[in-house]
């Protein structure tokens, strides 16, 4: 997936690595992965919007010490490749390092894929082909145990479904090469976590199911409408669901070696199923089977923030991303150095967490991810007080 600053820097800083080389294992300890991001984000995460005339000189130092990092890291093998895509209004740069020879260096994006999938059933939904709210057993056979029944179309986007992330069998289907229709058929019987819509809880499998109502709906395979739907539309020309029309020489390694168990880390039979077998670069699993460059991830990304309606219509870009809307404008602050619109839309990130349309389960475990939440606005309004961009930024 992306690193943290394809999160924190989601408006108009993008940076795409492979899943395990960023969220898994960069470098030998949680520590240096921290202080990798960190010292990233720091570089890049200051660079201000307004006045790009008069402030060319602070973007491009900004751009060098960023590149330095990237470097660095790549040269000591800490990250073997990497691609660094930095949009600025109309102005771009790209770049690339160490086992990357090309700034449009294709990686497997792991969890952004879910995004990039839902984005292609997102339009079916702006041809009114089924409503959020519509019974997932209204297009699937589900059986009406555990009250999955009741699950909606919306629990399976929102993660509050019930499925688990992975199958039980996860490895064992994997192994034996299986399809997705059969990763379908494994999940429509799982045991459910929880009834849906009563908790949340992380759900690669609730991404495969809304795939299968796309393409039930579309009357063709996932890989082929995210192309047609999103990938064409966008005129994304290093972009691929599963291998489209590469061949998987075309895309950077995945650094497998301590990658999570369900991607072939540390099973050294896993082989010929892993991240980087044909087997699995073909699949074009719906929850991590996506490929892109970072500049195509930018332009997908920018069909949201900027609400273009070449893919979506303007008011479903606006739903998919209605929670970001506040982070969108703190954002802005930090990138213009607008330190009391920092501060006045940290106190209102910290307000929303006590908002109905916020607060969707009242469980403890919920309740603490809120006070979390809260605890970083209090940093991001200290960091305003201070007029320190740095820890602004790494907030």
């Amino acid at each position: 997936c992306c690193c943290r600053l394809c999160f924190r820097g989601w408006i108009r800083v993008f940076f795409v690595g492979r899943e395990d080389a960023f969220s898994v294992y960069v470098g030998e300890s949680a520590v240096q992965r921290r202080e990798f991001h960190q010292s990233l984000a720091a570089a890049l995460g200051a660079v201000p919007l307004a006045g790009i005339d008069s402030t060319h000189s602070d973007l491009a130092r900004r751009l060098q010490q960023a590149c330095e990092i990237l470097t660095e890291a790549t040269a000591s093998q800490q990250v073997r490749a990497a691609t660094l895509h930095v949009r600025l209004r109309d102005q771009q740069e790209s770049f690339c390092f160490g086992d990357a020879k090309t700034p449009q260096a294709m990686f497997l994006l792991g969890s952004i894929s879910k995004p990039v999938c839902m984005t292609a059933l997102m339009t079916l939904f702006d041809q009114k082909r089924f409503a959020l709210d519509d019974l997932v057993s209204r297009y699937l056979p589900l059986p009406a145990a555990d009250g999955r029944d009741q699950m909606t179309v919306r629990h399976l986007l929102t993660h509050t479904c019930g499925l688990p992330d992975q199958l039980p069998q996860n490895n064992a289907l994997r192994a034996a090469h299986a399809g997705l229709q059969e990763f379908v058929q494994a999940t429509l019987s799982t045991p459910l976590l929880f009834k849906p819509g009563t908790a949340y809880s992380y759900s690669s499998m609730g991404i495969l199911l809304a795939a299968r109502i796309a393409e039930l709906l579309a009357e063709k395979p996932i890989a082929e409408l995210v192309q047609s739907a999103v990938f064409d539309r966008l005129q994304l020309q290093h972009s691929a669901q599963g291998l489209g029309r590469f061949t998987p020489a075309d895309f950077v390694p995945v650094q497998i070696e301590q990658a999570a168990p369900e991607a072939g880390g540390g099973d050294p039979t896993a082989k010929l199923w892993d991240w980087n077998s044909e087997y699995w670069r073909r699949l074009g699993a719906p929850w991590g089977g996506t490929h892109m460059s970072a500049s195509d991830v930018a332009e997908w990304l920018a069909e949201f923030m900027d609400t273009r309606g070449r893919v979506v219509t303007p008011a479903t870009a606006r739903l998919m991303r209605q929670k970001l809307a506040l982070s969108q404008r703190l954002l802005e602050a930090i990138l213009t150095s607008d330190f009391a619109t920092l501060d006045e839309q940290s106190v209102a990130l910290a307000r929303l967490t006590e908002s109905p349309s916020w607060t969707v389960f009242k469980t403890p475990e919920y309740r603490r991810y809120s006070d979390a939440f809260v605890r970083v606005t209090d940093d991001l309004r200290a960091a305003a007080r201070d007029r320190d961009l740095d820890a602004a930024a790494l907030h």
